[in-house]
């Protein structure tokens, strides 16, 4: 694959993101068409995109860092969803009776979210992400640089956005 066939499918793969159904479904065919003229499958041109020449055994150490830091991150979105249930069930059990109503306290920061943030400020300058992940990056990195309250989703994002810098 040419690198301007591997360009057009990385801007390819990043219209999958888009709110519009119509961008999709036609980068969807016309990622499948470039597999297909290429003589490969949707994954491995995916792969060829994005990791270039990459030996196998290149490729597979990039899967396992990928795979251990996806679960490592759905691990921290989990922890991240039960902390807010847990707030959750707090309010509504105040507001039923307001003496059960917890003292406030302040909102902690996401542990290591400062480093984060700062990691994805500088994969925005790189400019190796999808036009989706630059802005998502420079939106991100910019607004909650001084209050670290990153959603569960946001913070799966900036990670696999930071893993994918990695790689």
């Amino acid at each position: 694959m040419d690198i301007a066939d591997r360009e057009r499918l990385i801007k390819l793969i990043g219209m999958l993101g888009s709110s519009f159904d119509g961008e999709r479904a036609t980068a969807a065919r016309f990622i499948e068409k470039i597999a297909r003229d290429h003589k490969l499958t949707i994954n491995e041109a995916i792969a060829q995109a994005h990791n270039g020449m990459a030996t196998p055994d290149e490729r597979r150490a990039i899967l396992e860092n990928y795979r251990r830091m996806e679960v490592a991150a759905k691990a921290r979105e989990e922890a991240l969803k039960r902390e807010l249930a847990r707030e959750r069930e707090a309010r509504v059990r105040a507001e039923m009776n307001p003496r059960l109503a917890p003292k406030s306290q302040p909102r902690t920061a996401v542990p290591g979210a400062s480093d984060m943030l700062d990691a994805l400020a500088k994969a925005a300058e790189i400019g190796f992400l999808t036009p989706w992940e630059q802005q998502f990056a420079e939106d991100v990195s910019g607004r909650y640089q001084s209050d670290y309250e990153l959603s569960p989703k946001q913070i799966a994002i900036v990670e696999r956005i930071l893993v994918k810098v990695k790689t």
